[in-house]
């Protein structure tokens, strides 16, 4: 399959938290990448209002389900890249159904939302999230260039329940032993490699790049929680069996009853949070214009704010 890269680039999920950091990116770093917003009807007001003024930019309303893959594929024409960045409930239907449509338009180049905990290690298979991810994975990487971006878990969102904080009461549930690494990197980060990366796709078409600002265990970040608030964390530990035998209930996750945090412990606990662990490297080097901020100074601020 030759390519000459990314000219057209047809972006899902572009109003969630990160698409829009990645769409402020593709303003500033690519004067001559056209790009599309694939919204949905509701989304349409955000999305207008995200591109205003930029000529290169347009917004195409589309439906995500089954019945409108044709419609999604006849959007998707005349494109040569799709960016997903989808996730929550749209990793149910949406992402497979934009994967399909987009071998339907012979799209050339598909990064999929991988962002987060690395699909290929060990015992991930167990998130439901992931087991959706690897499912449009495996589809992609029969028909077009996939590039895939795994980025561990995002600083701003890691300190809550899903992961066994209560930082209000000052408690958290640590997973195992509490000495398995993971993987952290702020959300502006992997915008910014994001972006780098569709710049150069044609460099890394078929590859997994793999980002990282910080690599913490569970311990550590306790001992930096109580450093800087001043305050002994109460601390109860979830046993790896414990976490398996909830998310072993309903291995097909056909009704989404799985606990995430039961899911994360069971992650964490097997040492599968670590996205450059095995012989895996870091991609940070490969992109010297990205200067990343430190996941750790993020997570010590947010301690901080308590």
């Amino acid at each position: 399959m030759e390519t000459n890269g990314i000219t057209h680039l047809a972006i899902a999920g572009g109003t969630g938290k990160l698409g829009r950091l990645i769409i402020n990116g593709f303003a500033y770093r690519a004067p001559r990448l056209r790009i599309t917003l694939l919204v949905r009807q509701g989304s349409s007001n955000k999305a207008h209002a995200l591109v205003a003024g930029i000529a290169r930019f347009s917004v195409r309303i589309v439906s995500f389900e089954d019945s409108g893959l044709q419609d999604l594929a006849d959007a998707l024409a005349g494109h040569d890249g799709v960016l997903s960045v989808v996730g929550g409930s749209g990793l149910e239907n949406a992402q497979m159904n934009l994967a399909r449509a987009a071998i339907r338009a012979e799209v050339k180049y598909f990064l999929p939302s991988q962002f987060g905990i690395d699909l290929n290690f060990g015992m991930n298979f167990l998130v439901r999230e992931v087991d959706l991810k690897r499912q449009v994975r495996v589809l992609v990487k029969k028909h077009m260039h996939c590039i895939d971006i795994f980025c561990g878990f995002f600083s701003d969102e890691f300190l809550n329940e899903d992961f066994g904080w209560d930082l209000e009461r000052h408690m958290v549930c640590v997973p195992g032993d509490g000495n398995k690494l993971c993987s952290f990197i702020d959300r502006e980060d992997v915008a910014r490699y994001t972006v780098e990366v569709v710049l150069q796709a044609s460099k890394y078409e078929g590859q997994a790049l793999r980002f990282a600002t910080a690599t913490l265990s569970y311990n550590d970040l306790v001992r930096i929680g109580e450093e800087v608030t001043g305050r002994l964390f109460t601390v109860t530990r979830a046993s790896r069996l414990g976490a398996e035998g909830v998310t072993g209930d309903d291995l097909g996750f056909s009704n989404g009853q799985n606990s995430k945090a039961a899911q994360m412990q069971l992650v964490v606990a097997n040492g599968d949070a670590q996205v450059d662990a095995l012989d895996y490297k870091l991609s940070n080097k490969l992109f010297p214009i990205v200067e990343p901020g430190s996941a750790e100074d993020s997570l010590r601020a947010l301690f901080g704010r308590q």
